[in-house]
């Protein structure tokens, strides 16, 4: 059996139908090096997500921003230089994280089809793979445009209350990405996951009603992702 006859994909439009805000990318230069790329990546991969935060004039303490797409841009002098100034970008791996999230919340329930698993983590992490592989560029509706929303935050201890800042793309911002797996049996479960994804959303604030979608599935098919170009 050839490999197209088992591997399969699906590129997917994503319509937000509220406000999507960003989850956990800190735009504080100091702090997203320190605590977060530092403990997480190597050295290559956190100075290419680096070169993704927004201009400085966007980031501020305790927000949370979309990284950019590049863009070319004209500097303070005049020049053509490629900068991120582009699209608002999606880290591809929290449609991952979603899924994970999905399956571990359908597991239990039995007649799902994530109840048929017996394990998920391999499926999700080892067996399905995301494209783009870093970043979804969102696409906002002419006319519209990125907003602010703050909450207060409390921390326990020592008790102190602050504001919190994310960034957020408008209702009826898209996006598009594709979906591949290795195995087309899996072919239910992933069509399950995307389903559930639009009763718990995508970024920050769910809880409030943000972050809710819809999906259209523009085009599925056979691939084969162990042999396609480097």
């Amino acid at each position: 059996m050839k490999n197209e006859d088992n591997m399969f994909s699906w590129y997917i439009r994503v319509l937000c139908i509220c406000q999507v805000g960003q989850l956990a990318t800190n735009g504080n230069r100091k702090t997203y090096t320190n605590y977060i790329v530092s403990k997480s990546m190597d050295a290559e991969a956190a100075a290419e997500e680096m070169s993704h935060l927004p201009p400085d004039e966007i980031i501020g303490e305790n927000k949370t921003v979309f990284l950019r797409e590049f863009a070319e841009v004209l500097d303070k002098d005049g020049n053509l230089v490629t900068a991120a100034h582009g699209r608002p970008c999606l880290k591809s791996y929290m449609i991952k994280a979603l899924f994970k999230t999905a399956v571990q919340a359908l597991k239990p329930i039995a007649g799902t089809e994530s109840s048929k698993l017996k394990t998920y983590n391999a499926v999700i992490s080892e067996r399905t793979f995301m494209k783009p592989e870093m970043l979804i560029p969102l696409n906002i509706p002419e006319g519209l445009f990125m907003t602010d929303c703050e909450r207060p935050c409390r921390n326990e201890w020592p008790p102190t209350t602050f504001l919190k800042s994310s960034e957020e793309v408008p209702a009826g911002t898209t996006f598009e990405f594709t979906v591949r797996v290795l195995d087309k049996k899996y072919a239910p479960v992933v069509k399950e996951w995307l389903k559930y994804g639009h009763l718990y959303g995508l970024g920050c604030w769910r809880n409030s009603g943000k972050g809710t979608f819809s999906h259209q599935i523009l085009e599925e098919g056979p691939c084969d992702l162990l042999n396609e170009p480097v």
